[in-house]
């Protein structure tokens, strides 16, 4: 006679405690979450600083592109740097635009930005600056070891008594 191994049903209610319990454990760590982020960090309530892209309802973009031949467009024309004032103005009369915004490439040069502001600024209208502006590295001069620079104050210059 071969021996027959069996394992006694389990009723159905003792299957649905296992259930039950990770349902407990699974309730217990999504009702504790919101407390524990809570206490996780510090608040923080960002000031309220009037910004001047915020309140101005007609803007218009001006993006840049540097490079050994600017590219300039304004909104989604094409425009040379030397049109741009004109296209400015006309831009202000006929739209009523109050504001440009300025959005620049890291390889736009220092005299094409100095020309976009001059030309914005002569339109009559305010500029925004937006994205990598240009930053060219100088050479400073470095004092030799021997030379030290004194500080004079206003009298030093007097002949002494």
């Amino acid at each position: 006679m071969k021996a027959k191994l069996s394992l006694p049903e389990c009723p159905p209610a003792l299957c649905l405690v296992a259930a039950l319990d990770i349902l407990v454990v699974l309730l217990l760590f999504f009702t504790l979450i919101p407390v524990v982020a809570q206490q996780a960090g510090i608040t923080f309530v960002p000031a309220k600083i009037p910004f001047r892209m915020q309140g101005a309802d007609k803007k218009i973009t001006v993006t840049a592109k540097g490079g050994a031949q600017p590219i300039l467009y304004l909104g989604r024309k094409n425009v040379r740097l030397d049109d741009l004032e004109g296209a400015l103005v006309k831009a202000r009369e006929d739209d009523g635009i109050e504001l440009v915004v300025l959005m620049a490439d890291e390889k736009l040069q220092n005299d094409v930005f100095s020309r976009i502001l001059v030309a914005t600024l002569n339109s009559g209208m305010e500029l925004a600056l937006r994205g990598a502006f240009p930053v060219e590295e100088t050479e400073r001069p470095v004092p030799d070891d021997g030379a030290k620079e004194k500080l004079q104050s206003p009298g030093d210059d007097a002949p002494e008594p």
